[in-house]
């Protein structure tokens, strides 16, 4: 039930609801690795998403994908909408696996040296 000022109140006893609780900008607990995997399978750079999602920097985005730091949930679902995935994606704890293995695999080389390796299974595997 929204109030007066637009905010979300809850008459429970466990307390209401307002604005802060439902920001988009608090930080989304996210798998990182799915982050990484899902910018991949969309066959985007690090580059092609700085232009797509102009208000991130490359550090932040490695941070992202890393897992040394957390995007809110707006940008959760920016990455959502880039990378055409359900946000739910995110959340996995590994890449869902298509019923067809392959031995593809991209690999990821950050600027400080560190190397990551992703396979890729079913139709973004297909050349």
């Amino acid at each position: 039930m929204l109030n007066q000022n637009n905010s979300r109140s809850d008459s429970s006893s466990n307390g209401s609801f307002n604005d802060e609780d439902l920001s988009l900008r608090k930080e989304a607990d996210v798998n990182p690795d799915m982050i990484a995997w899902a910018r991949l399978t969309a066959g985007l750079t690090c580059a092609a998403v700085l232009n797509k999602i102009p208000e991130l920097t490359a550090d932040t985005l490695a941070s992202f994908e890393k897992g040394s730091g957390k995007p809110t949930w707006s940008v959760l679902q920016r990455f959502a909408l880039v990378f055409n995935r359900p946000i739910s994606v995110f959340f996995l704890e590994q890449p869902p696996v298509a019923s067809r293995r392959s031995a593809i695999s991209v690999s990821i080389r950050y600027d400080d040296g560190t190397n990551e390796s992703f396979p890729l299974t079913g139709e973004e595997a297909i050349l």
